[in-house]
């Protein structure tokens, strides 16, 4: 490993500069950073110009067996501890990469020598100055899966090479007198010497699995009765010495009898044993990498749940503060609330996301005055525009039926993220919301339960998103570098992400259209039932 040069000692705080931006806020920066330091997989915050590590966690330690401290106190580059073999490739892929979002799969050399399979995934965080970029990411160890993934790709040129060879066992099976004759591949994969092994087919039924057996026996009367065009069925045998190997066995018949009897039929057997042991392998591997997706979904909600407390708590104080304070104070009980308001909806992201992820989004739909609705819809987002100078207009279309019946809470969650994210990146001009509603055809027995679709469409003068950044818009944790809004607070990249999962649960759609400097119009439509228009 190369020597590393020594710089002046940071504190934590400055280690991470910039890093810390991303997650921090006031009072709660601590339990941000506990969370990260600890959780099982390393996450890192490093330039991509020279790769030079700002920030890892705790994680890091178990790999390099290298105190974090020691990290903090020298100039490291990540590039440092890729194998050899693997660098020129690093190097090429970040020179080459033109999307923000990435993933890519190499070896480290871990703190005893060993190489060591990962996977990363980051995003690039765009910077005014090129060379000052910065990747936010995480890496998961995937050794085991490699090795799965190797021991399946031998097994399979094995079994290419044994067919290529004719080691398969080819057979010719007699059915009035039950005997068949073979090429002899049958006494070399089973172990037996020449001449010990019979031809009869009782001695073959008796080395069956007797848990396969009937199942083969069926197969084989499903063709013969003429219900299968062919045969074939993987099952187990027993071997010479007792052990189980997996065939997979197929045939069909050739020749029939002058009474249309089956006469003579014909097949090959191979040996899969190695392809069944791995598929085992990767069916284990998988079910371990669901069960640590479901553990990390839980410990999300977990941690969302506990930081609603004091989030509360904060707020409320700030709230009363600023009722009871002198205007001195005012400015900072300002940014006090308005910080704790962003992790508020940050938190809030993060247990929908975790919500969706594990399918315990339910949705429950209630009927909806619309007039009274979107009456409300348009004083609260008039008075949102006016606090930025901005105007706000509100098109409904006249055949938006009286009542309909659909999530409330959840339409309205799309709904006011579309249009609070209009107005924030608008700094001049208006905003404007317009709702069509395209009733499904139906016949006129089923009026009474007669749907549709609700089309909504938020559009803005605000300074629209660069076109190479639209088919990411709505993946989550992607946020749009723009210079011109800079000065605009970003979120965190889950709005966009929760409204589409969120859209597609209700049954309909989203989409966005954009041209920078120009405006944005993000459009969508949710599938909703017809009230009786009682209410």
């Amino acid at each position: 490993m190369k020597e590393k040069k020594n710089t002046e000692s940071p504190n934590q705080k400055s280690v991470i500069c910039g890093f810390s931006d991303l997650i921090s806020v006031e009072g709660l920066s601590e339990k941000i950073f506990d969370l990260i330091e600890n959780v099982s997989f390393l996450i890192f915050y490093r330039s991509i110009a020279d790769h030079r590590i700002a920030y890892t966690n705790a994680y890091f330690s178990r790999i390099f067996n290298l105190p974090v401290e020691e990290l903090r106190n020298k100039d490291y580059r990540w590039t440092d501890f890729i194998a050899p073999s693997d660098k020129e490739r690093y190097f090429r892929f970040f020179e080459e990469l033109k999307t923000p979002k990435y993933v890519l799969e190499y070896r480290l050399i871990d703190g005893s020598g060993q190489p060591l399979w990962v996977q990363e995934k980051g995003t690039v965080l765009s910077s005014e100055n090129p060379k000052e970029a910065m990747v936010l990411g995480f890496i998961n160890e995937i050794s085991e899966r490699k090795k799965i993934e190797e021991r399946l790709i031998g097994s399979e040129e094995q079994l290419n090479l044994a067919l290529m060879a004719s080691q398969m066992g080819l057979w010719d099976w007699d059915i009035p007198n039950k005997r068949y004759t073979g090429n002899g591949f049958w006494t070399r994969m089973l172990g037996f010497k020449p001449g010990t092994f019979a031809t009869d087919e009782f001695f073959w039924m008796s080395i069956i699995h007797p848990d396969d057996l009937d199942r083969t026996l069926r197969a084989i009367e499903d063709h013969l009765s003429g219900k299968t065009d062919q045969f074939f069925m993987e099952y187990r045998v027993r071997t010479n010495s007792g052990d189980w190997k997996w065939v997979w066995d197929q045939g069909k018949i050739i020749s029939f009898d002058e009474s249309g009897l089956p006469k003579r039929m014909v097949g090959t057997i191979v040996d899969i044993t190695a392809l069944k042991e791995a598929q085992a392998e990767l069916l284990s591997a998988k079910a371990a990498a669901e069960k640590a997706s479901r553990q990390k979904t839980e410990l999300l909600a977990s941690v969302n749940h506990d930081l609603k407390t004091p989030l509360t708590v904060i707020l409320g104080a700030a709230e009363t503060l600023l009722l009871e304070s002198e205007n001195a104070s005012k400015p900072m009980l300002e940014m006090i609330r308005s910080n704790a308001k962003r992790l508020q909806k940050m938190v809030g992201n993060l247990l929908e996301i975790s919500q969706i992820e594990s399918g315990r989004l339910i949705l429950t739909p209630s009927t909806v005055r619309t007039k009274r609705f979107f009456d409300d819809c348009e004083s609260n987002y008039t008075q949102l525009a006016k606090e930025k100078n901005l105007s706000f207009e509100q098109r409904i279309a006249q055949n938006v039926p009286k009542t309909l019946i659909f999530d409330l809470d959840r339409f309205l969650k799309v709904l006011n993220n579309l249009v609070e994210n209009a107005v924030k990146y608008t700094l001049e001009g208006s905003v404007r919301l317009e709702i069509q509603y395209a009733p499904e055809e139906i016949g006129p027995s089923q009026r009474r339960n007669r749907g549709g679709h609700l089309q909504v469409a938020v559009s803005d003068t605000g300074i629209g998103i660069p076109s190479e950044y639209l088919p990411a818009i709505f993946d989550r944790f992607f946020r749009v570098p723009s210079k011109r809004s800079r000065s605009i607070v970003s979120g965190s990249g889950l709005g966009l992400a929760i409204c589409r999962e969120l859209v597609e649960q209700m049954g309909g759609a989203i989409s966005v259209r954009s041209v920078e400097n120009e405006g944005t119009t993000f459009e969508f439509s949710i599938y909703v039932k017809e009230g009786n228009g009682a209410l």
